[in-house]
């Protein structure tokens, strides 16, 4: 997000931080010098694999009359790959040998994978 004050005087912001700390921003305070601009980075840091929205609140100047509300919304994948065997054994092979085995491997998760 890139907060912009276009006003005369520097402005001052606070970002509160969710509770459960799915959500995060960096920086959560600062700053802004007149005119000028400052980049907040979210991140979406979920511990299960569900959907998480919240409301997080950025107050200006200290003046809750000037707050303004953020809803955050993520949706976390748990990341997973299926074999078609359930066992899987790779031979000791030696120096300059090689051993190959051809597998399908298959991705249930909407998580891409490369």
């Amino acid at each position: 997000v890139e907060m912009y004050n276009d006003a005369d005087t520097p402005l001052r912001f606070q970002i509160e931080e969710d509770a459960v700390g799915i959500f995060r921003c960096k920086p959560s305070n600062g700053l802004i010098m007149p005119h000028c601009a400052q980049l907040v980075a979210f991140m979406f840091c979920p511990s299960e694999a569900r959907r998480y929205e919240t409301v997080v609140t950025c107050t200006m100047n200290g003046s809750a009359k000037h707050a303004v509300k953020f809803t955050l919304v993520g949706k976390g994948n748990a990341v997973s790959l299926n074999l078609e065997t359930k066992h899987l054994q790779i031979k000791p092979t030696c120096t300059g040998s090689v051993t190959t085995r051809t597998l399908q491997i298959h991705n249930p998760t909407g998580v891409p994978m490369h």
